[in-house]
């Protein structure tokens, strides 16, 4: 199946990341997404419009700037974040002594929780998971 053939739509509701989708094959062996699995959809289920549309309407910010990404890529983005500041934790802690990685740990979780970003993007995935469970209801 040439990559070209493959309706945007129908990958939507596919539980796939965007870079997963550049294989057809992993594209054809993706599973359909489910309502109770909702949340856990990389892409956001549907046309582009209709998605940006209903989460503009369901959260406080408008539309999206990337109108494809689902509830499970903005958390994936929110653990990678926290991820570094507890590697970049960890090199402190062996290259200065743990208690230089203790600080730096608290310092980072401390940037984490009061980022405004985070915050926002808290929202965002709230806004698109409710979003992504009403589309899978109605599919």
């Amino acid at each position: 199946m040439d990559p070209e053939q493959v309706d945007p739509d129908e990958l939507g509701r596919r539980r796939v990341s965007p870079a997963v989708t550049e294989s057809p094959e992993a594209a054809e062996r993706a599973e359909h997404v489910e309502p109770e699995e909702a949340a856990h959809v990389f892409i956001m289920p549907g046309p582009r419009e209709e998605v940006a549309e209903e989460v503009a309407a369901e959260g406080v910010e408008g539309r999206p700037a990337d109108v494809r990404a689902g509830p499970r890529m903005l958390w994936s983005e929110l653990a990678i974040m926290g991820a570094l500041v507890a590697a970049a934790a960890v090199a402190f802690g062996v290259w200065l002594g743990w208690l230089a990685g203790l600080a730096a740990m608290a310092f980072g979780l401390l940037a984490l929780v009061f980022n405004p970003v985070v915050g926002a993007t808290l929202n965002r995935a709230h806004d698109r998971d409710v979003v992504a469970h009403r589309r899978t209801r109605r599919t």
